[in-house]
């Protein structure tokens, strides 16, 4: 396996990249990392901005500067460290931006060009869980690592930052969704299931409970139609085949996720959301949409990290949220959202989701912050 890995890394580089062999120019913005690049690059001239790839040892098509690699190499210092750190040199950015805020080699990026301001943009909501960010805090925190700005959903998961990277912490909400403007949409899905399958994630078995409580409720025609949001593009006939034997009694409609997929225009046009685990489901409390959190964690250290609201505290049960995947809590939980007056949930919602996650349509506190720095 091992060996295999490193022949796809090295195929990636040499083969299926796209190479550059002149120096990067100067700009004054660099993007570090090209997933999410387009949002970022919205909101600035795009003769101002250089997009840095970084992913060439895992995805085919990225931009290597071979420049850069014969200059390392005749000079015995090729690694990805010094690779990346020359190519900042060329760029001599004032502002360096990264939306993934889960790569380790962004944190060194101060380090590697301290005269450049660093600015750090929470991507997806985070656990302490082995495989997430926060499950490497012990080893974080002993790498003296620095951000000029981190920019997080919210405070609690600001100060997970701030343990092991030394910054200013300004939280915006969800950047992406902030970026995604909401429209005056009519409501046409009736119950929206926002799906977390990936093919190489094992979910926890409370997760299966909750698809028979779904499948149970929803199988009697009384109580609506179901939509389920896939959560995959490669994988996408999979993942329906996935819900088709959990749901089997359900004759719900499977969205798949694609390129360009009206993701929030969907959330924004439902009239009941259900979700866990799900940053979008955080991101749709956050638009003012009625959403049925399920919290179906126990409260041992890490899974706990999964709950809803942490690293904020908030109890196991509340008006929009259950830890539990029964069908009698589960009904009433969809009962009273749907008598629920409009005006009476955003009243709820503003008292306990104000200190998760805001709406700050158009990215306004980011748009003063980079005003602040040019």
């Amino acid at each position: 396996m091992k060996f295999v890995n490193k022949l796809q890394k090295f195929l990636n580089l040499f083969f299926f990249s796209k190479k550059i062999f002149t120096k990067p120019e100067k700009s004054e913005i660099l993007i570090f990392d090209s997933d999410h690049s387009k949002i970022i690059l919205s909101y600035f001239p795009k003769q101002k901005v250089h997009i840095l790839d970084v992913r060439y040892k895992q995805q085919k098509g990225q931009k290597i500067n071979f420049f850069i690699i014969f200059k390392l190499l005749f000079f015995f210092k090729l690694s990805s460290y010094n690779y990346f750190k020359e190519y900042i040199r060329y760029v001599s950015p004032k502002i360096i931006i990264s939306l993934i805020d889960n790569n380790e080699i962004f944190f060194k990026v101060k380090k590697m060009f301290p005269q450049a301001k660093t600015i750090l943009i929470q991507n997806a909501w985070r656990t302490a869980e082995c495989t997430d960010l926060f499950g490497k805090l012990d080893l974080l925190k002993k790498k003296n690592y620095r951000c000029d700005y981190i920019l997080p959903f919210n405070s609690g998961i600001g100060k997970q930052y701030k343990s092991f990277l030394n910054g200013k912490v300004l939280p915006i909400g969800s950047f992406i969704s902030n970026y995604n403007i909401k429209k005056n949409l009519k409501k046409k899905y009736e119950n929206l299931f926002i799906s977390i399958y990936r093919p190489w994630r094992k979910l926890p078995d409370s997760y299966y409970e909750l698809l028979k409580t779904i499948n149970t409720f929803f199988s009697n025609k009384v109580n609506g139609k179901l939509y389920v949001l896939g959560a995959m593009i490669a994988n996408s006939k999979e993942e329906k085949n996935f819900y088709n034997k959990f749901l089997k009694n359900t004759k719900y409609i499977f969205l798949p996720r694609f390129i360009g997929r009206p993701t929030y225009d969907i959330v924004d046009q439902s009239k009941i959301i259900l979700g866990t685990e799900s940053t979008l489901a955080y991101e749709a409390l956050a638009r003012g949409n009625k959403v049925a959190y399920f919290s179906l964690r126990k409260s041992s250290y890490p899974e706990s990290t999964a709950k809803f609201g942490w690293p904020i505290n908030k109890r196991d049960y509340g008006p929009f949220w259950i830890n539990s995947a029964q069908i009698k809590p589960f009904v009433r939980l969809l009962d009273y959202l749907n008598n629920l007056k409009c005006k009476d949930y955003y009243k709820i919602l503003n008292k306990h989701s104000c200190d998760l996650i805001k709406f700050d349509e158009g990215n306004k506190k980011f748009k003063k912050l980079i005003n602040k720095l040019i």
